[in-house]
Protein backbone atom coordinates (compact mmCIF):
# COMPACT_ATOMS: atom_id res chain seq x y z
CA UNK A 1 0.00 0.00 0.00
CA UNK A 2 2.79 2.42 0.90
CA UNK A 3 4.69 1.62 -2.28
CA UNK A 4 1.54 2.26 -4.35
CA UNK A 5 1.09 5.67 -2.71
CA UNK A 6 4.76 6.51 -3.28
CA UNK A 7 4.60 5.55 -6.97
CA UNK A 8 1.33 7.47 -7.38
CA UNK A 9 2.85 10.55 -5.70
CA UNK A 10 5.93 10.43 -7.96
CA UNK A 11 3.74 10.10 -11.07
CA UNK A 12 1.60 13.07 -9.93
CA UNK A 13 4.69 15.22 -9.30
CA UNK A 14 6.09 14.34 -12.75
CA UNK A 15 2.75 15.23 -14.38
CA UNK A 16 2.51 18.59 -12.59
CA UNK A 17 6.12 19.51 -13.44
CA UNK A 18 5.63 18.47 -17.08
CA UNK A 19 2.47 20.55 -17.35
CA UNK A 20 4.34 23.57 -15.96
CA UNK A 21 7.13 23.12 -18.52
CA UNK A 22 4.64 22.85 -21.37
CA UNK A 23 2.85 26.04 -20.32
CA UNK A 24 6.13 27.91 -19.88
CA UNK A 25 7.34 26.85 -23.33
CA UNK A 26 4.03 27.80 -24.89
CA UNK A 27 4.13 31.28 -23.31
CA UNK A 28 7.75 31.75 -24.44
CA UNK A 29 6.84 30.72 -28.01
CA UNK A 30 3.90 33.14 -28.01
CA UNK A 31 6.07 36.04 -26.85
CA UNK A 32 8.76 35.24 -29.44
CA UNK A 33 6.13 35.06 -32.17
CA UNK A 34 4.60 38.41 -31.15
CA UNK A 35 8.02 40.05 -31.09
CA UNK A 36 8.89 38.79 -34.57
CA UNK A 37 5.48 39.83 -35.90
CA UNK A 38 5.88 43.34 -34.45
CA UNK A 39 9.35 43.65 -35.99
CA UNK A 40 7.98 42.58 -39.38
CA UNK A 41 5.07 45.02 -39.07
CA UNK A 42 7.55 47.83 -38.33
CA UNK A 43 9.63 46.89 -41.35
CA UNK A 44 6.49 46.85 -43.52
CA UNK A 45 5.49 50.33 -42.38
CA UNK A 46 8.97 51.68 -43.08
CA UNK A 47 9.06 50.06 -46.54
CA UNK A 48 5.72 51.63 -47.43
CA UNK A 49 7.03 55.01 -46.27
CA UNK A 50 10.26 54.49 -48.22
CA UNK A 51 8.35 53.95 -51.45
CA UNK A 52 6.28 57.06 -50.73
CA UNK A 53 9.43 59.13 -50.07
CA UNK A 54 10.89 57.94 -53.38
CA UNK A 55 7.65 58.92 -55.13
CA UNK A 56 7.75 62.37 -53.50
CA UNK A 57 11.37 62.85 -54.58
CA UNK A 58 10.33 62.02 -58.14
CA UNK A 59 7.58 64.62 -57.93
CA UNK A 60 10.06 67.15 -56.52
CA UNK A 61 12.47 66.50 -59.40
CA UNK A 62 9.67 67.02 -61.94
CA UNK A 63 8.31 70.18 -60.32
CA UNK A 64 11.51 72.08 -59.39
CA UNK A 65 14.23 73.75 -61.43
CA UNK A 66 17.08 74.45 -59.01
CA UNK A 67 18.57 73.17 -55.76
CA UNK A 68 16.89 75.79 -53.55
CA UNK A 69 13.45 74.97 -54.93
CA UNK A 70 14.17 71.26 -54.46
CA UNK A 71 14.90 71.78 -50.76
CA UNK A 72 11.93 74.10 -50.33
CA UNK A 73 9.66 71.44 -51.84
CA UNK A 74 10.25 69.40 -48.65
CA UNK A 75 10.76 72.14 -46.06
CA UNK A 76 8.11 74.57 -47.29
CA UNK A 77 5.54 71.87 -47.92
CA UNK A 78 6.39 70.03 -44.71
CA UNK A 79 2.93 69.11 -43.42
CA UNK A 80 1.62 67.83 -46.74
CA UNK A 81 4.86 65.92 -47.38
CA UNK A 82 4.82 64.33 -43.92
CA UNK A 83 1.14 63.46 -44.22
CA UNK A 84 1.70 61.67 -47.51
CA UNK A 85 4.76 59.66 -46.47
CA UNK A 86 3.42 58.67 -43.04
CA UNK A 87 0.02 57.38 -44.17
CA UNK A 88 0.40 53.58 -44.17
CA UNK A 89 -3.15 52.48 -43.36
CA UNK A 90 -4.19 52.91 -47.01
CA UNK A 91 -1.81 50.04 -47.87
CA UNK A 92 -3.36 47.58 -45.43
CA UNK A 93 -0.81 47.96 -42.61
CA UNK A 94 -2.96 47.33 -39.53
CA UNK A 95 -1.79 48.24 -36.03
CA UNK A 96 1.23 50.04 -37.51
CA UNK A 97 1.79 53.78 -37.64
CA UNK A 98 4.64 55.83 -39.06
CA UNK A 99 5.41 59.33 -37.85
CA UNK A 100 8.11 61.94 -38.01
CA UNK A 101 10.32 62.08 -34.92
CA UNK A 102 9.96 65.45 -33.17
CA UNK A 103 8.12 66.79 -36.28
CA UNK A 104 11.54 67.85 -37.52
CA UNK A 105 12.69 68.02 -41.14
CA UNK A 106 15.95 69.88 -41.47
CA UNK A 107 18.49 70.93 -44.04
CA UNK A 108 22.07 69.76 -43.84
CA UNK A 109 24.11 71.32 -46.61
CA UNK A 110 22.14 70.67 -49.78
CA UNK A 111 20.44 67.58 -48.34
CA UNK A 112 17.16 67.15 -46.49
CA UNK A 113 17.19 64.93 -43.38
CA UNK A 114 14.59 63.58 -40.98
CA UNK A 115 13.90 60.58 -38.76
CA UNK A 116 10.91 58.29 -39.20
CA UNK A 117 9.41 56.30 -36.32
CA UNK A 118 7.44 53.13 -37.01
CA UNK A 119 5.27 51.90 -34.12
CA UNK A 120 3.48 48.56 -34.13
CA UNK A 121 1.05 47.40 -31.47
CA UNK A 122 -0.40 44.02 -30.60
CA UNK A 123 -2.60 44.32 -27.55
CA UNK A 124 -0.40 45.57 -24.73
CA UNK A 125 2.84 44.86 -26.62
CA UNK A 126 4.56 47.61 -28.63
CA UNK A 127 7.64 47.73 -30.82
CA UNK A 128 9.23 50.90 -32.16
CA UNK A 129 11.84 51.31 -34.90
CA UNK A 130 13.59 54.52 -35.88
CA UNK A 131 15.35 55.15 -39.17
CA UNK A 132 17.25 58.17 -40.44
CA UNK A 133 16.32 59.38 -43.92
CA UNK A 134 18.53 61.53 -46.11
CA UNK A 135 17.38 62.97 -49.43
CA UNK A 136 20.29 64.11 -51.56
CA UNK A 137 19.75 67.14 -53.77
CA UNK A 138 19.45 66.15 -57.42
CA UNK A 139 20.79 69.51 -58.59
CA UNK A 140 23.98 69.15 -56.55
CA UNK A 141 24.67 65.49 -57.36
CA UNK A 142 23.38 65.46 -60.94
CA UNK A 143 21.47 62.22 -60.28
CA UNK A 144 17.92 62.08 -61.68
CA UNK A 145 16.87 58.65 -60.36
CA UNK A 146 14.84 59.14 -57.14
CA UNK A 147 15.90 55.72 -55.79
CA UNK A 148 19.54 56.81 -55.82
CA UNK A 149 18.76 60.07 -54.00
CA UNK A 150 16.97 58.56 -51.00
CA UNK A 151 19.04 56.91 -48.28
CA UNK A 152 17.47 55.03 -45.35
CA UNK A 153 20.06 54.12 -42.74
CA UNK A 154 20.80 53.71 -39.05
CA UNK A 155 17.85 51.46 -38.22
CA UNK A 156 17.45 51.19 -34.45
CA UNK A 157 14.91 49.73 -32.06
Amino acid sequence: MISTLTVFSIVCVICVVSTGWILTNQMQFTLDYKEKKLIEDNASGLEISKSKVISEVGTAIDSTTDKTAFIEYFLGNKYNFVGRICEVSDCGAKNTSVSLKDSNIYREGDDVKFTLVSLSKDGKYKKRTLVDVRIRNTYTDGVKNPRELVCFDNYRR
